[in-house]
């Protein structure tokens, strides 16, 4: 299943790829799904990426949580790729795993679209309840990149 969400972001796309990309390891700091995030250990980044990956933790005792490992990264094109994948997770969760491409397009001066594009490989389940996981994670994704707006908007204007 493929996904598709964008957001514009008051502000130059350097500050916004500066904090989707630079910053992947920070996202528990404006991202509410997310109780602790941390780079990962032991893997070595791909050529020219800041970082390798993150783990992303989504309860207290890190039981449940997402491995992101960062697949492809263009600088010039501010593109990063990531593979999610899953452990603690529900057997209810429709996702088995995820491949995410993050870019930040400048569209003026001050001014920027931050693009998610999504490809899900779902369990079995997934696929019956195929309308309510789409409408389920195109609003998680909208609400990933509208945190991430407030957050590179509020960091400009403090």
């Amino acid at each position: 299943m493929k996904l598709t969400v964008t957001e514009t972001v008051a502000r130059p796309a350097s500050e916004v790829w500066h904090a989707l990309a630079h910053e992947f390891d920070q996202i528990s700091q404006w991202y509410t799904p997310v109780v602790k995030s941390y780079s990962l250990p032991d893997a070595a980044p791909v050529m020219g990426a800041a970082q390798n990956g993150r783990i992303c933790e989504f309860d207290e005792q890190g039981s449940k949580r997402a491995i992101e490992t960062i697949t492809r990264w263009d600088e010039d094109a501010r593109e990063l790729d990531v593979n999610v994948e899953f452990e603690g997770a529900s057997a209810a969760l429709p996702v088995a795993r995820n491949v995410v491409r993050f870019s930040v397009e400048e569209v003026d001066e001050g001014h920027s679209v931050v693009r998610l594009d999504s490809d899900l490989e779902l369990r079995f389940h997934g696929y019956l309840l195929f309308p309510l996981v789409k409408r389920g994670l195109s609003s998680s994704f909208s609400s990933l990149l509208q945190d991430l707006k407030g957050h590179v908007e509020a960091k400009a204007a403090a």
